[in-house]
């Protein structure tokens, strides 16, 4: 099972990552087929929909403020509940993720390459500390 979550994260992360780096934006039916798929393949269908449901509260929340959190990066952390087996697994994708995401922003920035007011990508940062976090 732990294979085909990391073989299933690599299928949907690869569209995923190319459509947020290109275009700014998560595909609905991308990221809905993710949290579809990690939820049918759930070996505790509560417990995930549960955290599924947690999760679109929250990250929800946080996208409709406008704080710089896209509505598809809180539906890709939905599907990332969908996979997880449990919290701590969850919380250990997301703490990867941003730590991923800010340790980026800060080299970039100290380079030249970004300055402090642009925005990054959220999804391969979620994407790939998911990765690492299962890795792990």
């Amino acid at each position: 099972m732990h294979t085909f979550r990391i073989a299933m994260l690599i299928v949907f992360g690869i569209p995923l990552t190319i459509f947020d780096l290109r275009w700014r934006r998560l595909p609905n039916l991308l990221t809905a087929s993710f949290a579809a798929t990690g939820l049918l393949v759930s070996t505790d269908h509560a417990v995930a929909f549960m955290m599924m449901a947690m999760c679109a509260v929250v990250f929800g929340a946080i996208s409709v403020t406008g704080i710089g959190f896209g509505m598809g990066d809180s539906k890709l952390i939905v599907g990332i509940a969908a996979w997880s087996l449990d919290w701590r697994e969850l919380l250990a994708c997301l703490q990867w993720s941003f730590a991923l995401a800010g340790l980026f922003a800060v080299v970039a920035v100290v380079l030249r390459k970004l300055r402090m007011r642009d925005s990054l990508p959220l999804g391969p940062f979620l994407l790939l500390g998911t990765l690492v976090a299962l890795v792990t």
